[in-house]
């Protein structure tokens, strides 16, 4: 049995970011591996094509990719240096997608198929509370921290009556603006800093029956860390066993780790050798708006997700030592990997400060 690492492109960020996974495969054949989870709200989707080898995956340089719509052909793409490629079609909900994947040599042929999902159609809006004071449990560090600035958030929407698969994230973006006042007499020559940045927000969802899929985490010990026989849902994806086509409301919580909206970070007021009157102050202005997506996922990426969730947990080590190693669930056929699709809605929440995040730019 080869062990490999496999490097995962989740597209299901605004860049792709890359988890080091464990797979272990069933034979000791090279397979081309197609890694392409496609955000259909993005016309810039970045997918990787790799071959297992012994150690590491391979890069393949040169690879064709080829999409399909509904039968025809959209896109035709070479996979560059590092084995990626960026695919630009914006795909539609209800669209049969097929990718084909050959290795420039022509020994490597992949394929796989899906269905763009449907996005959610009753989407009631988000209700925010600012929470003083509340524990939780930080899940990527193994104990519990308080915090007197978090933020509840209420995100209410109708399932529909079909089987459906979601995925809820967070992104934020932060601009900090940095003001140098330096006053002389009547004058005052200032220096302006701006500083723009933006990520991913970790959610706490453990709390929340539906996200969990009914086995909830409650914190309720400040010191006790939880005995994890309940796998928290890193990833945020979840079914709709328990909502039915019913109307839901998620309850989640992010921690706001951020500057004050506006703060004085230095003042002094002085004379000079020459007697005049010289001031400086230093202030810092924090604006901070977070974006709140619930997401429609394929199954497959749904059981993908699960899966790599479980991997990258500390119940893993349990679970192995008694069944052996995971392998990750496919639907790439003659080879390894995923393809996925994800559809959208989203609503932007003022968070703090004098600036707005409006239509991708700041106001």
């Amino acid at each position: 049995m080869k062990k490999i690492i496999l490097i995962i492109f989740a597209a299901f960020m605004m860049t792709a970011c890359e988890n080091d996974i464990n797979l272990k495969l069933d034979d000791n054949e090279d397979r081309l591996t197609l890694n392409a989870l496609i955000d259909c709200d993005s016309i810039n989707n970045r997918i990787h094509v790799s071959l297992t080898g012994d150690n590491s995956p391979k890069a393949v340089i040169g690879a064709t990719v080829e999409i399909k719509v509904d039968n025809n052909l959209v896109e035709t793409l070479k996979t560059d240096e590092n084995g990626y490629c960026v695919v630009t079609y914006k795909f539609m909900a209800g669209q049969n997608v097929r990718f084909d994947v050959s290795s420039p040599d022509g020994k490597y042929h992949v394929w796989a198929e899906e269905v763009v999902p449907q996005q959610v159609e009753q989407f009631y809006g988000i209700d925010t509370l600012t929470i003083p004071d509340k524990t939780y449990y930080e899940v990527d560090y193994g104990y519990y921290k308080r915090s007197n600035k978090v933020m509840r958030y209420d995100i209410s929407f109708k399932d529909s009556e079909d089987r459906d698969f979601y995925m809820l994230q967070a992104r934020y973006n932060v601009m900090e603006k940095f003001i140098s006042h330096n006053y002389w007499g009547s004058n005052d020559d200032s220096i302006v800093n701006v500083w723009k940045h933006t990520g991913y927000e970790d959610l706490i969802t453990y709390e929340d029956k539906t996200m969990m899929e009914g086995q909830t985490l409650i914190p309720n010990d400040e010191y006790d860390a939880p005995s994890f026989t309940t796998l928290v849902n890193k990833y945020n994806a979840f079914n709709d066993e328990i909502i039915n086509g019913l109307k839901c409301t998620l309850r989640v919580y992010g921690v706001l780790n951020y500057s004050p909206a506006h703060e004085i970070t230095d003042y002094e007021e002085y004379y000079d050798d020459e007697g005049s009157h010289k001031r400086v102050k230093n202030e810092q202005y924090t604006s901070v708006d977070m974006t709140m997506m619930l997401k429609t996922i394929t199954a497959d990426e749904y059981y993908y997700l699960k899966a790599l969730n479980l991997m990258n947990s500390e119940l893993y080590e349990d679970y192995n030592s008694v069944t052996g190693g995971l392998k990750l669930p496919t639907n790439v056929n003659g080879g390894a990997g995923i393809l996925g699709f994800s559809m959208s809605v989203a609503r932007n929440i003022h968070l703090q400060g004098p600036n707005h995040f409006v239509d991708g730019k700041w106001q």
